[in-house]
């Protein structure tokens, strides 16, 4: 906007408050308004222009107040405005003004009470002049959050969820409502963007020493410290200057200082139990936060019996996903579903378990088809089942997608893992169906420092190679390579080598890829394979106990060592675990009639294995458990034969036994009455 300024002798000139005078010009345009008979509304404008500029607007203002050419008191209400704005707290003006009845003074004074503190004095001026959202500003300083969300102001209904924020769902709330108002300095707070408007402002002070914490500027970051108003977050930062360097004593007495300004303030609070954390297990606090860390202090002390009473529903959320033991596929599906955006797992690590739960089913790893036709391998090696569903395929692609987003956000560390996992899924996909032997051969030109940037085509193509049965050339490439994918890959057709042509350094092969890739649990399943079929059977099966955790398929393998060391009864027990599994059903079979106990046949009957009815229903004849063999309902001719004779041997028993009981009896009563005739 363009305002016209006269300037003597009926000249004037241009003031443009989209590009205001500032430094030396704004001290000439001051002293051009001082001597030049310009009219008081055009001061008042002059003054609106620098609105963003507080401090520059005072003083034209004041020199409006020196020349007196504001009888009323209006100069002196915009000079407490601009005092107010500018951070002073404006009780000099206030006194200047006196006992003016304003609406208008009214809302200023509580501006001035907020400015000093005075929260109560603040809250009966604003309600006093009808001033609902200084009421509202005054429930936001109070802690009165509940009152103060139901503001139709954005700004203040931003902060209140920020306030109140355990996740980034909240967070993410927050941001919309103050990105709809453009507060930027709040939205540099919250990292949700890298401008702000006012680096003396509270918020980008607080996110500007906290970087300099971060980076161990210990010195600049208390500089910068000093000049932030004592709240809450300020002396947080103080105490972990401190307890980055040590001082935990010092720390604690700054979290809770910080503490005493805000006592829900999560950061302090949890800082403050990380030092105190030797007390915790007798303390109990108000707090989901508090009864959160104080069981996650406890599991990460070894506690298992641990009381999630008064602790959040994301906590327990990630109790039930992480510590809730072996679970069914769709189970842990469901229990990682609920975890996206929870602040207490990294959502990587939810991305990647959701697509690996999404995969585990469809893609199970069973018996290779080579190794099928030889008949000889009695262990499972890691090879993808094929044949699967569109439906099926669908959920793949699904969890393909899950994957990708985590590895688009993970720490480098996890990449090879989760890089591996999306392999996995992928099989037979058709960026795989694409590679060619020229395109291999044109990899495998490569020479010096350009194979490391491609490595990627290298392990697909290697991949490739063995999907076609190529693993000449595919050993080739993935020697080249030192991932744990190419190690699980070497170590596969290694063993596959051994099985097939009995050779020894195959093994000793095998052995060292997969000691290479331990990072896996797949890798740990072949070092225990390679110890199997070495006959070091009792160190394998530790290796298959620990594999088990991570992947079922371990049963198979553990469950094969225990028949190895003729440990029936615990072979059964890993077979049980993945009885889904047909080869599993078909070692159970086995294995019950070794065993050949009614608990081994109640067990894999209760697995739907039918074919033991029979055996089950005779040692329960035998063993005179009657009523158990009558719901079998077996329908065999001599195994009813044989029911009914036991039947009827345990009813002759009966009426034999109460026969001698009545003899016994008779004998009982005719000796007592001789002894009474006597």
């Amino acid at each position: 906007m363009i305002i016209k300024v006269p300037h003597g002798n009926g000249e004037c000139f241009d003031f443009d408050t989209d590009n205001l005078p500032l430094g030396a010009r704004f001290d000439r345009l001051l002293e051009t308004l001082r001597s030049s008979d310009v009219q008081l509304m055009v001061h008042y404008a002059i003054a609106h222009g620098y609105k963003k500029h507080p401090k520059l607007a005072m003083k034209i203002i004041e020199q409006v107040i020196e020349k007196g050419m504001d009888t009323g008191r209006t100069s002196l209400l915009m000079l407490l405005a601009c005092k107010l704005q500018a951070g002073a707290d404006g009780i000099d003006v206030v006194q200047r003004i006196g006992g003016l009845e304003s609406t208008t003074f009214d809302i200023l004074k509580g501006f001035a009470s907020l400015k000093r503190k005075s929260y109560d004095a603040a809250l009966f001026l604003f309600r006093k002049a009808g001033f609902q959202l200084g009421v509202e500003i005054c429930n936001y300083y109070t802690g009165n959050y509940l009152e103060a969300k139901k503001s139709m102001n954005k700004v203040i209904r931003g902060y209140c969820i920020v306030k109140e924020a355990r996740d980034v769902k909240e967070i993410c709330k927050a941001t919309v409502l103050l990105e709809s108002e453009g507060i930027r300095n709040a939205l540099y707070r919250l990292n949700a963007s890298d401008e702000y408007d006012d680096e003396t402002n509270t918020d980008v002070m607080i996110r500007q020493a906290e970087e300099l914490v971060e980076k161990g500027d210990f010195v600049k970051a208390k500089d910068l410290i000093d000049r932030i108003p004592r709240n809450a977050e300020s002396l947080y930062l103080r105490g972990k200057i401190e307890h980055i360097s040590g001082s935990t004593e010092n720390a604690k007495r700054w979290y809770m200082e910080s503490l005493e300004c805000d006592k829900l303030f999560i950061k302090s609070e949890y800082n403050l139990q990380r030092i105190l954390q030797q007390k915790m297990r007798d303390v109990s606090y108000p707090s989901k936060e508090f009864s959160d860390f104080k069981v996650y202090m406890q599991i990460k002390n070894g506690v298992n019996d641990v009381n999630l009473n008064g602790c959040s529903d994301e906590f327990r959320d990630v109790i039930s996903a992480v510590l809730g033991g072996r679970r069914k596929t769709d189970v842990g599906l469901r229990r990682y579903m609920k975890l996206i955006g929870n602040c207490w797992i990294e959502n990587f690590v939810v991305m990647n378990n959701i697509g690996y739960f999404m995969c585990r089913g469809i893609r199970p790893f069973d018996r290779h088809k080579e190794n099928e036709e030889d008949g000889s391998d009695k262990f499972l090696v890691g090879s993808i089942g094929e044949n699967c569903s569109t439906e099926q395929e669908g959920l793949v692609s699904e969890g393909v997608k899950y994957l990708e987003m985590a590895l688009d956000v993970c720490p480098d560390q996890y990449r090879e893992a989760i890089k591996y996992n999306i392999g996995y899924a992928t099989e037979d996909k058709q960026m795989l169906r694409e590679c060619t032997i020229k395109e291999a051969e044109l990899v495998l030109s490569v020479a010096g420092d350009g194979i490391e940037h491609a490595s990627e085509e290298l392990e697909l193509m290697g991949y490739h190679h063995m999907q076609r049965k190529e693993f000449k050339l595919a050993k080739k490439i993935l020697q080249r390579m030192d991932t744990v994918y190419s190690s699980i890959a070497l170590g596969n057709m290694c063993i596959r080598s051994f099985i097939k042509d009995n050779n020894e350094s195959a093994l000793e092969n095998a052995m060292d890829a997969f000691s290479k890739g331990l990072r896996s649990y797949y890798c740990g399943n072949g070092v225990g394979i390679c110890l199997a079929l070495s006959g070091r059977y009792e160190e394998a099966a530790q290796i298959f106990r620990e594999v088990v955790v991570d992947w079922k398929g371990g049963y198979v393998n553990l469950g094969n060592i225990m028949v190895c060391m003729k440990r029936y009864k615990e072979a059964m027990e890993a077979f049980l675990n993945v009885s889904s599994m047909r080869y599993s059903r078909r070692m159970l079979g086995m294995l019950c009639r070794v065993v050949d106990t009614i608990e081994s046949y109640m067990a894999c009957m209760n697995e739907g294995l039918s074919d033991i009815k029979g055996r089950l229903f005779e040692l329960l004849v035998l063993e005179e458990r009657l009523e158990e063999a009558e719901q079998l309902d077996v329908d065999d001719a001599e195994l009813l034969n044989m029911y009914n004779r036991k039947k009827e041997e345990v009813k002759e028993r009966g009426m034999d036994l109460k026969r001698k009981r009545n003899e016994i009896n008779e004998y009982r009563k005719r000796r007592n009455a001789s002894y009474n005739k006597e």
